[in-house]
């Protein structure tokens, strides 16, 4: 009997992901085969699993297939918002509700329409006094959509994907699984080139922001001292590599006066770059 078919024939347990607990049922012997450092109890139905539903979703493809995909994960531009509707003058708002009409004219009247049904009454939007209409409040201003910015998270949440796999596989010791998440990530950020740099570095400074968020695995979970800080290290690298863009974007420096675990990364990394120059 294969391998693979001893483990299909195992005796199977439910993960419980999440806050909303969603069940994912899964042989034994795939977890204790891969996830070294889980603890599976031999008489327990079912077991509590840390992590997002979307990166525990990517290592269970990995566990039973070696590789895990994500058609999104690659960077795309955003599709463009339809434009806003854009608001009427409040002058020619009131000239359309006064009873003096348009430009001295009087006003068209409409009682019927649509095979004799009465038309429907509609709500004033202007304080009509003898006959004349005073203009009404200036429509409310409309928040600018900012195409830019949003393709920036899109991009930097489709980076963010390897990152979380990898913390996941680093919390349960599924080795295998960590170097492949950072190869995909590093494979990402290589492939990652758009037209315009601001673009990038926008892209970029997001994903920094994220990962440095992310919650970092604790002592116990690491068996070397340096596994936990390597996801830092591939993401302080690529900054490394684009640093004169980066600087350039006055975000970017905002962010580096806001001192923190990246500075410091920084700092280290251009200290070794310097180094193995001279």
């Amino acid at each position: 009997m294969s391998v693979f078919a001893s483990v299909l024939q195992s005796s199977s347990i439910r993960l419980l992901v999440g806050e909303d607990r969603k069940e994912y049922l899964v042989h034994r012997k795939v977890l204790e085969r891969h996830l070294t450092d889980l603890h599976i109890p031999s008489r327990e139905r079912f077991i509590e699993f840390d992590g997002d539903e979307e990166s525990v979703g990517y290592m269970l493809e990995f566990l039973y297939t070696g590789n895990y995909s994500r058609e999104d994960a690659a960077p795309q531009k955003s599709e463009p918002e339809p434009p806003l509707e854009e608001p009427v003058h409040p002058i020619i708002l009131a000239a359309r509700t006064s009873t003096l009409g348009v430009w001295g004219k009087p006003p068209a009247l409409h009682t019927k329409y649509n095979h004799g049904k009465p038309a429907p009454k509609r709500r004033p939007t202007a304080v009509i006094t003898n006959g004349i209409a005073s203009p009404p409040a200036s429509p409310p201003a409309h928040k600018k959509h900012d195409p830019a910015a949003h393709q920036s998270a899109d991009i930097a949440g489709a980076f963010l994907v390897h990152a979380q796999v990898y913390l996941l596989a680093e919390r349960y010791g599924a080795n295998s699984l960590k170097e492949l998440s950072l190869e995909k990530l590093r494979a990402a950020l290589k492939a990652f080139e758009l037209g315009q740099p601001i673009d990038r570095t926008a892209a970029l400074i997001e994903f920094i922001k994220r990962v440095y968020n992310l919650p970092i695995a604790s002592e116990g979970h690491c068996k070397e001292g340096r596994t936990r800080n390597r996801l830092r290290d591939v993401v302080v690298a690529h900054a490394v590599a684009y640093l004169p863009e980066l600087q350039a974007d006055p975000a970017f420096n905002a962010y580096i006066r806001e001192g923190g675990d990246f500075v410091a990364d920084l700092f280290t990394a251009l200290a070794g770059v310097k180094v193995t120059r001279r």
